[in-house]
């Protein structure tokens, strides 16, 4: 790690929280993804507060909103699930649901 004084960002709690990326628990494989009812739930925490961006038929469409929705509310602090190496193109299609 370099933690040179030039490195360093100053940032709030809620930034540096965002920054740590994905839950160990994850199971979708996706950051702000969750199955919810025989589909995939998109939700992102602003605030304090979950926001719900939709539920969708595959987990690959909600990781795209939930994308779209940090970039939108976090700018440049945002972590996605481009940055978090979750990067997909358009010959990937993922139809499972969740069980």
């Amino acid at each position: 790690m370099n933690n040179h004084i030039d490195n360093l960002q100053l940032l709030s709690r809620g930034d540096n929280n965002r920054k740590c990326g994905m839950n160990t628990r994850n199971k979708s494989g996706y950051k702000g993804v969750r199955a919810y009812r025989g589909k995939w739930r998109a939700e992102i925490g602003v605030n304090g507060k979950s926001v719900w961006l939709g539920d969708y038929g595959d987990k690959l469409e909600a990781a795209k909103a939930y994308d779209e929705a940090a970039m939108k509310y976090f700018g440049e602090c945002a972590i996605t699930n481009a940055t978090l190496g979750n990067i997909w193109n358009s010959s990937t299609v993922i139809t499972s649901t969740p069980s």
